[in-house]
C-alpha cells in the first residue's frame, strides 16, 4: 500500500513537472511578444493590431511574413538575431538588436508562434 502511495505522488510531481515544461515555451512566446512590439515596431510590423504603425516607410517585412519564409527555423532566426547586418555599405539593413540569449529565446519562440501551421 505504501508503494501505491509512493508510486501515485511520483506519477503526480511527474505530470506537474511535464507540464511546467511546457509553460515556459508559453511565457517565452509572450515575452518574445511584448518584447518585439518594445522594439521592433519602428520598422516591423509585429502584429496587425499594434499600436503605433511603424516610422520606417515602406515597412520592413512583417514578423508573419518573415515567421513563413521557406527554410525559416528557430536555428536560422536565433543565429540572424545574435549577428550584426548593418554596415557602411548598407545603411537600410537591420541593425544588430544586441539582444541577451534570453531575449532571443523570447523573440523566437514569438516568431515561430507566427508561422502558419499546414
Amino acid at each position: 500500500m505504501a508503494m501505491v502511495a509512493v508510486l501515485s505522488v511520483f506519477a503526480a510531481v511527474a505530470t506537474g513537472s511535464a507540464r511546467a515544461e511546457d509553460q515556459p515555451a508559453s511565457d517565452d512566446i509572450q515575452a518574445g511578444r511584448a518584447l518585439s512590439l518594445r522594439l521592433c515596431t519602428a520598422c516591423h510590423i509585429v502584429l496587425p493590431d499594434q499600436e503605433m504603425a511603424p516610422i520606417l516607410q515602406p515597412p520592413a517585412t512583417s514578423f508573419r511574413v518573415i515567421a513563413n519564409r521557406p527554410g525559416v527555423s528557430e536555428e536560422s532566426l536565433r543565429h540572424f538575431l545574435a549577428e550584426t547586418h548593418s554596415s557602411m555599405r548598407n545603411l537600410k539593413s537591420m541593425p544588430n538588436p544586441e539582444l541577451n540569449d534570453d531575449q532571443i529565446r523570447q523573440a523566437v519562440a514569438f516568431l515561430m508562434s507566427l508561422k502558419t501551421r499546414r
